[in-house]
């Protein structure tokens, strides 16, 4: 009994030395914070600064955030600051000093690493995170918002690049889930970080877990935003070891973090996307960084699916290049690899983030033709005579200001809003869609809404690709942008976001002309399962406009089709090209067919593991080509159908052909 009256005693004396408020000055006034420091602490650690919610405090923000059970064996400083009245100043900078203050008074009695100071929030602290990235960037390595945003819309006016990671329940009954996607976009626009998200469900792997994290990577000075998507879970932290722990993935993400310039990859060898590997070869991977990495923190790990295999490494200490290999007695199986290398840190605490490579071992075999699917391809052009300048069939147009709404299906619809153009064929595209949201705030222009034209695709990775291009000089003086995303029918949830998209030349209002100079997008999109989704392009630019071409979605190509495949199918171009040249016995060009051949003896027998060679030698081929293309091609009646046709990316074309360039029998052709 009183081994127990002891031990409850200790107890009681730990959460009251835990939870103990302690007063600080700053700015003039008493505030108030609780600190937590592990025990025996080394100089030059991080410190995570957590802020409570709206009528909340620092000794709840403790109890709910309990990020002093993860700094107990990652060594780092929590502190938990008190707002005044319980709230957080959103618009001055009465909390932002608070915030450096604490910063300065942990490094006086802790000696912490500034470099390495991360804010994070709940609530109203979520906010407060927020508004703290756009005041004093320069401070803090990484930003943690839980369960709250900016409730004005995003801001992204920070002084550098900044890693985020936003935590946040769909079942969120005070801060709604809906509005974290935009700020989700807003930043990975600042950042320039990659559109679409690497999307991991469950997360995390290999758990039956519901959460989702979606990584948008490879930002400027390698930052990277992400998001943590816990279904179902409402307004709080979540602590839950079976579904996520919100302590444990924000400090696991903000560790990689440093405001001093960590070593950045400079160059891999095999470069990165190398294919057609061979296991008893390939062993070996030479990683150059711009600077030092110390070897003791750094690892390499060698991914396909559930398995994982730790590479070794040549170099100790400290050293610009690093040389991982297979341990001895490795096997590995065909198929494709994600090499990780992390814990990338240089001798003067700077980090950087996770560097992913992609290797594919085993020689695929591709050919002539591209190998894709077209999961999705729309011919605007042939609906001209049913719907005119309204809404193509399958798609849906909403304008909307205030609540207030103008819907449309397909069908004829000339109402001066969003709808058809057409165009002079033989450009870029010769009908496109006018998006432009006119007197309204916003439009949305969506396939897939209803019945008999709902979009299914199976779970996989696709290439989305269309054109772009102004109608009017005011959109393009003003550089109006808009974006496209791909969303789960049902949960609303974003695939594929990819936000303020830039289009390149100018209609001025001319539907009589040509397209040429157009922006071609093309985006990948990854679908995690099989469900039906939604296609939405969006624009908020009052009168201005801008010009969208149909839309296509095909299979993803593997790197071997995409690039040992392009160049193939080059060479046959080529070949033929050479032939029908030779055929037309064209004078003059002599020399120039001679060059040509002699550049197709040159790469006839070429091979390689590197997209790049493979890039280089097609392009040498297309530069021999382009001289003697302009007798090498054959001219072909607009009426010719398309048996054993394809179009210039290797894709067999059905149906009559429009004006254009087609390949045929390997032979060039030119329809009028």
């Amino acid at each position: 009994m009183k081994r127990l009256f002891t031990l409850m005693l200790m107890c009681t004396m730990f959460f009251t030395m835990l939870n103990a408020q302690e007063n600080f000055v700053s700015g003039g006034r008493t505030r108030s914070m609780i600190v937590y420091a592990p025990k025996n602490l080394a100089k030059n650690r991080p410190l995570l600064i957590s802020m409570h919610g709206y009528n909340q405090d620092a000794g709840y923000q403790s109890g709910q955030a309990n990020y002093q059970a993860v700094a107990d064996t990652a060594k780092f400083v929590v502190v938990y600051p008190n707002g005044e009245g319980r709230s957080w100043d959103l618009g001055g900078n009465k909390d932002i000093n608070f915030i450096l203050d604490i910063i300065d008074e942990m490094y006086n009695r802790y000696h912490i690493d500034k470099s390495r100071v991360y804010l994070s929030g709940f609530s109203m602290g979520g906010m407060m995170t927020y508004y703290a990235a756009t005041k004093i960037a320069d401070k803090i390595a990484a930003f943690a918002p839980v369960s709250g945003y900016n409730m004005g819309g995003p801001n992204t006016n920070s002084s550098r690049p900044i890693p985020i990671i936003h935590v946040h329940g769909t079942g969120d009954d005070v801060c709604s889930y809906s509005p974290v996607q935009s700020h989700l976009d807003a930043w990975v626009k600042r950042n320039k970080c990659d559109a679409t998200p690497l999307v991991i469900n469950p997360y995390p792997k290999g758990t039956s877990s519901t959460a989702t994290m979606y990584r948008y990577r490879n930002g400027l000075e390698g930052v990277e935003v992400a998001h943590l998507k816990l279904p179902g879970k409402g307004h709080w932290h979540s602590n839950d070891p079976a579904f996520a722990m919100t302590n444990v993935e924000v400090w696991n993400f903000c560790k990689r973090f440093s405001l001093l310039s960590g070593p950045e990859m400079q160059a891999a060898v095999p470069e990165n996307g190398s294919f057609d590997m061979m296991s008893d070869k390939n062993r070996e991977f030479v990683i150059t960084f711009d600077k030092g990495v110390l070897c003791s923190s750094v690892k390499a790990t060698l991914v396909m699916g559930t398995s994982k295999t730790v590479l070794d490494l040549a170099e100790e200490g400290e050293s610009k290049t690093l040389t991982f290999s297979l341990p001895e007695g490795t096997s590995l199986e065909d198929g494709t690899y994600t090499l990780k290398i992390t814990g990338i840190e240089s001798a003067d605490g700077g980090t950087s983030g996770e560097v992913d490579l992609t290797y594919t071992y085993g020689v695929e075999e591709v050919g002539e033709v591209l190998n894709v699917d077209t999961i999705l391809m729309q011919d605007w052009y042939s609906q001209m005579d049913v719907v005119g300048e309204g809404i193509p069939k399958g798609w849906y147009r909403v304008n909307t200001r205030d609540g207030g709404k103008d819907e449309q299906k397909s069908g004829a619809a000339n109402t001066g809003g969003a709808r058809l153009k057409y165009f002079e064929k033989g450009g870029d595209f010769d009908a496109g869609f006018y998006l432009s949201a006119r007197d309204y705030d916003k439009v949305d222009f969506t396939y897939g809404k209803y019945s008999g034209n709902y979009f299914t695709p199976k779970k996989g990775k696709y290439i989305l690709s269309f054109n772009s291009v102004y109608w009017n000089t005011g959109a393009m003086n003003d550089k109006n942008t808009f974006s496209v995303a791909i969303v789960n029918s049902s949960t609303s949830e974003a695939v594929c976001s990819a936000p303020s998209l830039l289009p390149e030349g100018c209609m001025d209002e001319k539907s009589d002309r040509m397209v040429t100079g157009s922006q071609h997008h093309e985006i990948e999109v990854n679908i995690p399962s099989t469900a039906r989704y939604l296609l939405q392009f969006s624009m908020a630019s009052g009168w201005n406009a801008v010009i969208i071409s149909e839309p296509m979605i095909t299979t993803c190509p593997s790197s071997a089709d995409r690039y040992k495949g392009g160049f193939l199918r080059t060479l046959a171009e080529a070949k033929a090209m050479s032939v029908a040249a030779e055929q037309a016995g064209a004078q003059g060009y002599e020399d120039k067919i001679e060059a040509l051949n002699q550049a197709i003896k040159e790469y006839e027998s070429f091979a390689s593991i590197s997209p790049s060679e493979y890039v280089a030698a097609t392009d040498a081929l297309k530069s021999a080509m382009k001289p003697v293309e302009p007798v090498a091609i054959a001219a072909v009646k607009q009426s010719a159908v398309s048996a054993n046709t394809y179009d210039l990316m290797g894709r067999l074309v059905t149906g009559n052909l429009r004006t254009g360039i087609y390949i045929r029998n390997g032979k060039k052709i030119f329809v009028k």
